[in-house]
């Protein structure tokens, strides 16, 4: 996959957080563009870089969540882009409900494809099993993913993975919540 070319902007925006996260790991599955160069510019700033060689999404998150050791992950793609409150209201919303895993928001499109996604507010009048409206890129507890083992099963096509964890987490009892940030 060619990102590098959103890279830095998805980590300006990571880094730009009220609430700095405390780890942030760039995982490079098998790039062949500038990811390493641009991954590379952010190191003085507490960016790790981890190569792998695994051509799939869930493994590749897999071995993102272990390089770290972070109580709640958020799975980026290069492309996206978080509103400067994103972590912190994740992080509040999820402190406040223990029975909460996933802390999700309204996502909106931008580039050609520009426009906002309305996800339900309260998530206990959706059904996860019918629709995914908790984006990829949801801040989520750590002990939730490594309990379902999700990640470690690797995923044969390029969509709706995240979709597969958020229904085995919920399954598993857990809750989301959603906040009133914004996920780009």
């Amino acid at each position: 996959p060619c990102s590098g070319g959103y890279l830095a902007e998805c980590l300006a925006g990571v880094l730009g957080q009220t609430a700095r996260p405390a780890e942030v790991i760039v995982v490079d599955d098998s790039s062949t563009d500038a990811t390493p160069d641009v991954a590379g510019r952010y190191a003085a700033r507490s960016v790790k870089y981890l190569r792998v060689e695994c051509g799939n999404v869930n493994l590749s998150r897999l071995a993102g969540m272990q390089a770290t050791t972070a109580g709640m992950l958020c799975f980026l793609d290069a492309d996206d882009r978080l509103a400067p409150d994103y972590l912190a209201a994740a992080v509040a919303a999820l402190d406040a409900d223990p029975g909460a895993a996933i802390a999700y928001t309204d996502m909106e499109t931008f580039g050609a494809d520009k426009g906002r996604m309305v996800h339900p507010r309260d998530p206990s009048r959706a059904d996860i099993t019918r629709e995914n409206y908790i984006h990829a890129g949801s801040v989520v507890r750590r002990v939730a993913v490594e309990s379902v083992r999700t990640l470690e099963l690797p995923k044969l096509s390029l969509s709706l993975e995240d979709w597969e964890l958020w229904r085995a987490i919920m399954a598993d009892g857990w809750r989301a919540v959603k906040t009133p940030s914004v996920y780009h």
